[in-house]
């Protein structure tokens, strides 16, 4: 799987992450994890988080770093040797990023 086409840089603004989404096939995961220059993982957005952003009058050139929540949900590929998926169930999360210990995004 291109994971690359999960991720968008932090410097990016609404409209891209917008026209980012649009461009993914599968809708069930319309998901994207946001990165720094290292590329580290420091979030995620989801269509929803945009949505809601611009409901509040955020707008398409604003910069996606204004409407980041900095708590999304991940999975420490070399901390975790048990995972309790039933967790992320009921928080109705769809996709769980895998990272390293950069926190750079392996699966």
């Amino acid at each position: 799987m291109d994971l690359e086409k999960f991720c968008i840089n932090k410097n990016s603004t609404i409209l891209q992450a917008l026209n980012k989404l649009n461009d993914l096939r599968d809708v069930s995961r319309l998901t994207l994890f946001v990165f720094d220059e290292n590329k580290k993982i420091i979030d995620s957005l989801t269509d929803g988080d945009i949505r809601r952003s611009l409901i509040s009058g955020f707008r398409l050139s604003d910069p996606i770093l204004n409407i980041l929540k900095k708590d999304f949900n991940y999975i420490l590929h070399n901390k975790n040797t048990f995972v309790d998926f039933s967790k992320y169930k009921n928080e109705s999360v769809k996709i769980i990023p895998v990272l390293d210990d950069n926190f750079r995004l392996i699966s």
